[in-house]
């Protein structure tokens, strides 16, 4: 071969193959656009979960406050083991009248405690907090009494003790004027 000529061979070698200038400028590329990308589809998934849990908690505490407002159930407290929640607690305070005229509206209120942090930012784990509480929700509704609430109003009342409705019957009104007596019927 000629001093100054090139093998044929290696120039194809050399041709076929990637040079680091490349390899450098494809990683760059991968790193700034696909990383990023990767983070918004992790968070979103985390914001998901945690709106699908949120969800459920409100559902599960309508459906509570729904069978106690009907008497389904008769407990005030408890958990919601037999919807696959074991740590998950409930409390339903007992109802609160209010009224307008002579219209009576009953105000119920379920507080739910669950044991992992449902809200927050979407870079939270989603565990507990760094107290080791879990979340907290409130839910109101508002509803008519019906027919077994009046009748347990009376009931109360009838038999001294005191009621949402009438009040407390030992209350003693003398001396007040009429349109302003707290109790009885």
């Amino acid at each position: 071969m000629r001093p100054g000529a090139r093998h044929p061979d290696r120039d194809d070698a050399a041709g076929a193959g990637f040079t680091l200038l490349e390899l450098i400028i494809a990683v760059t590329l991968l790193a700034v656009f696909v990383l990023p990308m990767l983070e918004v589809l992790t968070a979103s998934r985390v914001r998901a979960i945690r709106y699908t849990q949120a969800r459920q908690v409100k559902s599960l505490a309508q459906q509570k406050l729904h069978d106690r407002i009907n008497f389904v159930i008769e407990e005030d407290e408890g958990t919601f083991e037999d919807e696959g929640h074991k740590d998950w607690t409930w409390i339903i305070e007992p109802p609160q009248p209010r009224s307008q005229g002579e219209q009576v509206v009953l105000e119920y209120t379920i507080n739910v405690e669950v044991p992992i942090q449902i809200e927050g930012s979407a870079n939270d784990s989603g565990g507990s907090d760094q107290f080791g509480n879990g979340s907290s929700y409130q839910y109101t509704i508002w509803t008519f009494p019906n027919e077994r609430w009046y009748e347990e109003q009376d009931y109360l009342f009838d038999n001294g003790m005191e009621s949402l409705l009438y009040g407390d019957p030992s209350y003693n009104n003398e001396g007040l004027p009429a349109a302003n007596t707290g109790a009885g019927r």
